[in-house]
């Protein structure tokens, strides 16, 4: 993924990957198909804002994959409120 991914870093026994906002999708794609991942089970997607910080707005997507039993955290942080495609393609239970 390269410059995609801004930080990996492990917390409470599950990986954060940070990540910008554009990149979100084509990411998850990867994390749902590619054989050495598998995280098929979308947990949750969660929005937030925090007013004051220089990155008020963000969006965290949580995975499991059942095949490895391991969980992988999403997130994304911006300054404005960005437009981003669904991932219903991917994880259905985004709808």
């Amino acid at each position: 993924m390269g410059k995609s991914i801004q930080e990996v870093s492990v917390k409470n026994h599950d990986l954060e990957i940070r990540v910008n906002s554009n990149n979100i999708y084509p990411i998850l794609y990867f994390l749902r198909k590619h054989t050495i991942c598998q995280y098929d089970c979308l947990t949750d997607i969660i929005c937030y804002d925090t007013p004051g910080k220089s990155l008020r707005f963000g969006i965290v997507y949580n995975l499991l994959s059942v095949r490895y039993n391991t969980r992988i955290r999403l997130i994304s942080k911006f300054k404005n409120i960005v437009a981003l495609l669904s991932v219903t393609s991917i994880f259905s239970g985004a709808n």
